[in-house]
């Protein structure tokens, strides 16, 4: 009955796991633990939910991350870690890294330790380096 819903963007993706569950906005929004508002925001205005939102999502529906967005799996595999492999590989300092991902200095390095999270812009600045 839904199969040929629209999954053009992760709106659309939401709406479409929403009814094949035959649930509402309010009793989807109350499974996975988000206000009514914050749902839809999500379905009508093209807004990127946070990572930690779509997992909760994926967990809850048995899906996998990369069905939303390539982005959501690489935000969990541990992108730090693929950084600092690229980087040791191509043998580029700290500098020439931080001048081709366009970022500071302690931004990078926090992304390498793990102190923050791989923001979308920093996935497609990453992506672009074919570093993801």
């Amino acid at each position: 009955m839904y199969k040929d819903l629209e999954e053009d963007t992760i709106g659309e993706k939401i709406i479409k796991l929403r009814k094949v569950h035959n649930l509402n906005q309010k009793e989807f929004a109350e499974i996975i633990g988000q206000h009514f508002d914050t749902l839809l925001h999500w379905e009508t205005h093209d807004v990127m939910p946070k990572p930690e939102s779509i997992k909760k999502i994926c967990d809850k529906f048995d899906l996998q991350l990369e069905y939303f967005h390539e982005y959501y799996y690489f935000y969990f595999k541990e992108p730090g870690e693929r950084v600092k492999r690229w980087k040791e590989k191509k043998k580029y300092t700290y500098g020439e890294c931080c001048i081709m991902l366009k970022v500071s200095d302690s931004t990078l390095k926090k992304l390498v330790s793990g102190r923050i999270g791989l923001s979308y812009e920093m996935y497609l600045r990453l992506a672009i380096n074919k570093i993801m």
